[in-house]
């Protein structure tokens, strides 16, 4: 409808589309087409029984209840209890990895990764993105930045290459670049690895 909807699939292939409004599609068994319409849409894997990958870049799911999904106008997803990958696209997407060590990749955009519990990793990609940890050790990783990082724990602050504009709650290491990173971390217990390239790490 025009209206906020929450839509529930079976145990079939089926179709959900939330039209207008910012929807809810709750994945289940079945190689489902989830379609979002205009709106901030969601799509939640939170049911599944174990680790769901999905690409919205891609449109696609594979993984329990993912199998075979094809989504469309999604902005958003909620990730299970267990290890997730899950990919977002050119656009602003929201990325929950729910429990399990998830890897999430917002690509480019100004995105919002929550790890949530477990230990995951976060990669922004490109654009501002909000990056939250959770509980466990999480890390934050800028191994595919094609220009150097300077990430200041101290100042709260993150330049350069895919760490520009990028704030940073409950993570516990960070991973720079192939080039020369500056890396500088806060009163407590950070972990910062430079990964490649000369780099200036200094803890505090």
């Amino acid at each position: 409808s025009d209206y906020n909807d929450t839509l529930a699939g079976g145990t079939g292939a089926e179709t959900l589309d939330g039209g207008a409004g910012d929807d809810t599609l709750i994945a289940s068994a079945g190689a489902d087409t989830l379609t979002g319409g205009t709106g901030f849409d969601t799509a939640d894997y939170s049911a599944a029984a174990s680790g769901v990958t999905v690409n919205l870049d891609g449109s696609s799911g594979s993984g329990d209840i993912a199998a075979g999904d094809r989504l469309t106008g999604i902005e958003s997803v909620i990730g299970s209890a267990y290890a997730d990958t899950i990919t977002g696209t050119f656009s602003d997407d929201t990325l929950l990895g729910g429990g399990g060590n998830d890897s999430l990749l917002g690509g480019t955009g100004n995105d919002t990764l929550s790890g949530e519990a477990g230990d995951d990793t976060l990669e922004g990609g490109a654009g501002a993105d909000s990056m939250d940890g959770g509980t466990g050790t999480d890390t934050v990783s800028y191994s595919a930045s094609s220009a150097a990082v300077t990430i200041d724990l101290t100042a709260n602050t993150a330049t350069g290459g895919d760490a520009t504009g990028d704030t940073f709650t409950n993570v516990e290491k960070f991973v720079g670049s192939r080039l020369g990173d500056t890396m500088i971390g806060s009163s407590g217990a950070d972990d910062l690895d430079g990964f490649d390239g000369n780099d200036t790490l200094r803890g505090m």
